[in-house]
């Protein structure tokens, strides 16, 4: 039997034990019996509140045990939340920081700067792309494609000098 089973039965024994003392005592009636009666009702007093306090002891070292689990299991919850929020508290910070550092005016600059890169960047190539192909349609004999040119950042489409022969 576990420990505390043990003590449950040797505690409810002793108590048994003094109960059976006490009737005994009560019914001796010589004074021999009486005599030996509270002699065994003294030991089973002994016996029983030995019984008791060590049943005590187990049920308070229990509970200390419980608490320092729960104690523990709380402890490290709350270590646990607190490292995760200071994460999260240290990441927010950065985020604020760039925010703050943030040059609205110079990238808006950079960024207009790269949109002309990237569309002068299509414009050369859809010219270089248009050139190529006037000559493949002449071998063919068909009109000429048009051409887009780039002048003061407008379109413009221009057709070969066949088309005016042609009275296009």
């Amino acid at each position: 039997l576990p420990p505390k089973q043990a003590n449950l039965k040797t505690e409810n024994a002793a108590r048994k034990k003094e109960i059976s003392s006490r009737r005994k005592l009560e019914r001796s009636t010589t004074a021999e019996q009486t005599r030996l009666a509270e002699i065994q009702l003294h030991n089973s007093i002994i016996d029983a509140n030995r019984s008791a306090d060590k049943l005590e002891r187990c049920v308070v070292e229990f509970e200390a045990r419980r608490l320092k689990g729960l104690k523990n299991i709380l402890k490290d919850f709350i270590q646990i939340e607190m490292l995760w929020h200071a994460k999260a508290l240290e990441t927010l910070s950065e985020a604020f920081n760039v925010l703050q550092n943030l040059q609205e005016e110079s990238d808006l600059m950079d960024f207009r700067a790269t949109l002309m890169r990237s569309t002068s960047s299509v414009f050369s190539q859809a010219i270089s792309r248009q050139t190529l192909v006037p000559n493949q349609n002449q071998a063919r004999g068909d009109h000429p494609a048009p051409v887009a040119s780039q002048f003061n950042g407008e379109r413009s489409i221009q057709r070969g000098s066949g088309d005016k022969a042609r009275g296009h």
